[in-house]
């Protein structure tokens, strides 16, 4: 029997009507995500000219996927680095936030056996300009956490701290699809409401809210427990065949219609989150929605249109590829059309045709009559009629690369744009005249530097959400192998939380890490700013202890020498 109790928060014609508005605001936006998609993956069609066939020859030189890839590498080479910085004083105020941020470094590491989602939202935030970051409560399974018959209370405790431990904290994330995702900002431009339209596997989705097979859509439980539903908020989708068609090898028969509506609890009402299956309601939650979106953008602007919210590093590339690839295209094609063909002959115009045998005259043989064929290797050739001459294959193939200097044209318009002159391998100042190539270095590399503010202020918000779901949700010990975290760690010590991204641009490291040194030697730096910055060690504490050890060792040495040789 359906749910009758279930009364939405929000009506379904509300959420069907904010849909429709947000894809026709969002369709701009979209359709370029999907150019540059396109492009990044070298799928994007190769225009030719009305009235032209494509030959099956298509050159692309993915410059687009270069660029983005060079990003990601550099982003997230090195693993984030998590610091909380204390509010309160005191010794147990700086042991809670150095144990905080182990533990949350270790949950970042963790946490991508499950999705490698910080390769993913870079890949989305420099690629297509929006990265959007998905968590979601996931709690622990309840049939392993039952009590065993004659099991005592220690044993039962230590058990269950295993499986905790095992299990990892109750959390998940994932990175989703941007062409599923439709969102309105309030606040400080922080998501107030948000609307998820995907495929999702029946397999997956079905089973969570007890249905069979479709027949069974308008049956569903009378009460949905949090620990299944949240199978569904972790798994991602593909989306909607409004701006493109479903992946290669995907179909809609085996995949639900999933629209995950989601609304920001705000000072004077309620947040909301609420799961339809072919815009059937068949659950919500009323407060503190378990699940919630982190925005990743890339370039910004200071446009409030719609689809301008997040701009991909490659949007001159969006324009110049395609014509560069058109190019590249028509000019193999004219190589391939001339130097394909073979060695022809020019006869003059009165000329007629010897006519022979198609086999020569061989006995029981097809006596119909062809056109002589005039053959040459390096061991014998055919006499040519009289006025006849060879035509050379190759003759007018140099006029294909008439168009090679508009093509370097573009190449070093599309090098010079956006963040590209920090990956071409020359740092600031190697030029022989210095100040362009300097000036473009640093212009892109300044650039560059809030693609890693969003990055970091992405993964803050995450863990920020994350230690409140602690609080209010899983309300009980956590664990990250040795590591754990509490909820009264986390309420009795108020902290800012910051997330330290090292990317790894074409510079020198080890001069770097020299120059530290010397600040070190010359008195003008701490030991642990020389560990973090010159030799980018993200938890100097204990490399600091270990030195403090070796010294008395060290100092020791001959004493003890001297009593073994004694």
């Amino acid at each position: 029997m359906p749910d009758t109790e279930l009364i939405p928060a929000v009506s379904p014609q509300y959420v069907t009507s904010l849909l429709a508005e947000l894809q026709l605001e969002f369709e701009g936006l979209h359709t370029k995500m999907n150019e540059v998609d396109l492009l990044r993956h070298y799928e994007d069609p190769i225009q030719l000219p009305t009235g032209e066939k494509a030959s099956g020859l298509e050159v692309r030189i993915g410059a687009t996927s270069e660029l983005v890839e060079n990003i990601k590498a550099s982003l997230t080479a090195n693993k984030p680095n998590v610091v909380f910085n204390a509010l309160r004083t005191g010794d147990p105020a700086s042991d809670n936030s150095s144990n905080r941020e182990a533990f949350w470094t270790q949950f970042l590491k963790w946490i991508q056996k499950f999705c490698p989602f910080l390769v993913e939202v870079v890949d989305a935030q420099a690629g297509l300009g929006i990265g959007i970051l998905k968590a979601s409560y996931y709690p622990w399974p309840k049939k392993e956490r039952k009590r065993i018959k004659g099991e005592s209370d220690k044993d039962y405790r230590d058990r269950t701290k295993a499986l905790k431990r095992k299990w990892g904290p109750p959390f998940r994330v994932t990175t989703i699809h941007p062409l599923t995702f439709y969102f309105r900002r309030g606040p400080a431009g922080e998501i107030n409401e948000s609307i998820e339209h995907s495929w999702k596997p029946k397999s997956e989705v079905y089973p969570v809210y007890g249905l069979a097979d479709d027949s069974e859509l308008g049956v569903y439980p009378e009460t949905l427990s949090e620990e299944t539903t949240q199978a569904v908020a972790a798994t991602p989708g593909q989306p909607e065949q409004t701006i493109r068609p479903l992946a290669s090898g995907l179909g809609t028969e085996t995949m639900v219609l999933v629209t995950e509506y989601r609304r920001e609890r705000m000072p004077n009402s309620k947040g909301v989150y609420q799961v339809y299956l072919n815009s059937r309601l068949v659950y919500q939650e009323i407060g503190d929605p378990s699940c919630r979106y982190f925005l990743c953008v890339g370039r910004t602007s200071s446009s409030k249109d719609p689809d301008k919210i997040g701009i991909s590093v490659a949007e001159a590339f969006r324009h110049n590829e395609p014509l560069i690839n058109r190019s590249l295209t028509r000019m193999g094609e004219a190589v391939d059309l001339l130097v394909r063909k073979r060695l022809t002959i020019e006869v003059p115009d009165d000329f007629v045709p010897e006519m022979v045998q198609a086999t020569g005259g061989a006995e029981g043989e097809s006596n119909d009559l062809v056109p002589k064929q005039y053959k040459f290797s390096a061991e014998k050739s055919t006499t040519l009629p009289p006025g006849a001459k060879v035509i050379d294959p190759f003759a007018g193939v140099d006029s294909v690369f008439g168009a090679m200097p508009y093509i370097q044209l573009l190449m070093q318009i599309m090098g010079q744009h956006g963040v590209s002159p920090i990956f071409k391998g020359e740092p600031p100042g190697a030029a022989g005249s210095g100040y362009r190539d300097n000036s473009l270095y640093m212009m892109a590399k300044s650039q560059f530097e809030y693609l890693i503010e969003s990055y970091s202020n992405c993964l803050s918000n995450l863990i920020e959400w994350l230690e409140a779901q602690t609080i209010s949700r899983a309300r009980q010990e956590i664990w990250i192998g040795d590591i754990s975290l509490t909820p009264k760690a986390i309420r009795e010590y108020p902290v800012t939380i910051e997330v330290n991204i090292e990317p790894l641009l074409p510079q020198n490291l080890i001069t770097e890490g020299q120059f530290y040194d010397r600040m070190h030697t010359q008195g003008h730096i701490t030991r642990r700013t020389f560990l973090e910055k010159g030799l980018r060690i993200d938890q100097p504490e204990m490399e600091i202890r270990g030195r403090w050890l070796e010294d008395p060792q060290t100092m020791l040495m001959p004493v003890l020498m001297q009593d073994v040789l004694q």
